[in-house]
């Protein structure tokens, strides 16, 4: 185990894929999501584990694992550096030329990493390799699937932003994804604290195309520790989403038709009405620019507000 910096061997050839955990007290699921990276049927891997100064048991499980794979190389940050500031210290650790993020109550299928990767070496020009993902309760029983695609398909950059931005995010969570080093060098910007990965998805499109492949590779669990629900009603989500569209708004809106604009719209509506009084109250005092439609948006809110109460 390291503590803060981490020097590698370097004498040890770098290894193809670093599968990167970002954990912050992770003990309930990162001995099974780190299990499952040490299962990969591809073997060029290193298994690079960042906790990020976390008060439960993480690091000693961790630590048992390591022992038993030396592929599994953990890292302990010496003071709590966000989760921006942990997913950018895998990045600037991470000894890979592909990354292959895996969240710490996630779980990777055991061909996740050589099908992923066989994808990407078989498209040139394409920066992201996205794969289906089934959805998982906190006690690994099913609860639905992700499949945006029947097979495979490549979508232009700039296709694929203008999807994600308006419509949906086909890339999906950083469990699912995988994409060279070099091209995220620029690390996930610190400006978002939710949006991150969708951000960085962004910054990778403007490099390269979307490949997105139909398997299920993957597994997201969905539970009540998770942190979107709490940067949703503390309107986290709302401002991250608000930075989006002065980032890439004039980008994703080259060739976007109204409908796409008015996704959007009421997209941001959806975030806003399940954001806390505090959030509420200052876009009500402040307005909100960061809409194309903002006389239909001040009539949507309203009965968004009533539709989320109801589903309630």
């Amino acid at each position: 185990m390291a503590t803060g910096e981490a020097v590698a061997d370097r004498a040890a050839p770098a290894p193809r894929v670093t599968i990167a955990v970002p954990v912050y007290n992770g003990a309930d699921y990162i001995e099974a999501a780190v299990l499952s990276a040490c299962a990969q049927t591809f073997a060029d891997i290193e298994i690079l584990v960042v906790d990020n100064d976390s008060t439960d048991d993480t690091v000693a499980r961790v630590s048992a694992i390591a022992q038993t794979d030396p592929r599994v190389r953990l890292v302990c940050n010496e003071t709590n550096v966000g989760m921006t500031g942990n997913f950018n210290r895998c990045l600037e650790l991470a000894a890979g030329e592909y990354v292959k993020f895996l969240c710490a109550d996630d779980l990777l299928d055991p061909d996740c990493t050589q099908r992923m990767l066989d994808a990407m070496l078989g498209a040139p020009g394409v920066a992201i390799v996205s794969c289906a993902r089934r959805l998982i309760d906190p006690s690994g029983a099913p609860l639905g699937e992700v499949r945006h695609v029947p097979s495979p398909r490549r979508l232009a950059g700039d296709a694929a932003l203008r999807t994600i931005f308006h419509v949906k995010n086909l890339a999906g969570e950083p469990t699912a994804v995988l994409f060279r080093r070099d091209r995220a060098a620029r690390g996930f910007d610190p400006a978002y604290g939710q949006a991150l990965d969708v951000e960085m998805w962004f910054h990778l499109l403007g490099t390269g195309d979307l490949l997105l492949i139909p398997d299920l590779l993957c597994s997201i669990r969905m539970h009540p520790a998770q942190g979107t629900q709490h940067n949703l009603r503390s309107g986290r989500l709302v401002a991250d989403k608000r930075q989006l569209f002065r980032a890439y708004g004039p980008r994703a809106s080259v060739g976007a038709g109204p409908w796409q604009r008015i996704l959007w719209d009421l997209r941001m509506a959806s975030s806003l009405s399940r954001s806390g009084p505090e959030t509420l109250r200052r876009v009500r005092a402040e307005g909100l620019a960061e809409v194309y439609f903002p006389r239909l948006f001040r009539m949507l809110w309203p009965l968004i507000s009533i539709w989320q109460g109801l589903r309630a």
